[in-house]
């Protein structure tokens, strides 16, 4: 399938992991008309988009093959039936190095191109029992340097 690394597809469903730097459907603009969804449509042209990943973001998307199965997995995600993991590869200090951490937070895009997500939460959102926040986090929000 060209460059589409296909993990699953069915009767209803196609799914897919999305290269990080490719759209996942048509943005404004002829140089944002390339993307998941039209390379998939180009296979199989009853292909529908359930949801979006950010271009810079990696990761398995699902399409629905019709509009019935749109329908089901659009509801499916409205009712919260469907769980959302996201990983990350995080660069600086870390407490406890090698455990999970968990960032209960919204996160914020930075840069020229708006690409590149970064998390930083106000000291007045570090709560105790609101998730384990990662060392940079609780130390800008303490307003002392992280130690190398």
């Amino acid at each position: 399938m060209g460059n589409l690394e296909v993990i699953d597809r069915d009767d209803s469903l196609w799914v897919l992991n999305k290269p990080s730097g490719l759209l996942s459907a048509p943005g404004r603009g002829p140089e944002k008309q390339d993307c998941l969804l039209r390379r998939v449509q180009d296979l199989d042209p009853t292909v529908r988009l359930v949801h979006r990943l950010d271009q810079a973001t990696s990761g398995l998307m699902l399409l629905a093959r019709g509009p019935e199965s749109q329908r089901r997995l659009n509801a499916a995600f409205a009712q919260r039936r469907v769980e959302k993991v996201y990983l990350a590869v995080v660069g600086g200090c870390m407490d406890d190095a090698g455990r999970w951490q968990v960032i209960d937070a919204p996160s914020t895009c930075t840069g020229p191109t708006g690409q590149g997500t970064t998390w930083d939460p106000p000291a007045n959102q570090a709560r105790p029992g609101g998730g384990c926040w990662p060392a940079m986090g609780r130390a800008r929000a303490a307003g002392s340097p992280c130690a190398p």
